[in-house]
């Protein structure tokens, strides 16, 4: 879900995010990514959206549109509440 902080994205921009972030050693594929987005949005944390750019437009045109996912309010404060966490077992951590 971090991925989708700031504006929403598409599938294959979700994947490469994912990669880069995990230092290339978390291949992401297609058929582990889209169920999982699919139950994200199941449990309100994303939602699909629409964000047509001019290159989108031609796809569209071409019967291809891409889909573009953003968190809600819920997925932020469900992100808002895992970074917490992840901060509390850092400082007990180094206890």
């Amino acid at each position: 879900m971090i991925t989708l902080r700031g504006r929403p994205k598409y599938g294959i921009e979700i994947m490469e995010m994912i990669w880069e972030a995990s230092e290339f050693s978390v291949p992401m594929h297609y058929g582990s990514l889209y169920p999982l987005l699919s139950k994200l949005k199941k449990r309100k944390f994303i939602v699909e959206a629409q964000n047509l750019s001019k290159e989108d437009d031609l796809r569209v045109r071409k019967g291809c549109r891409r889909k573009y996912y953003a968190l809600t309010r819920e997925g932020v404060m469900a992100l808002d509440q895992a970074e917490q966490l992840r901060i509390n077992l850092y400082k007990i951590q180094q206890v």
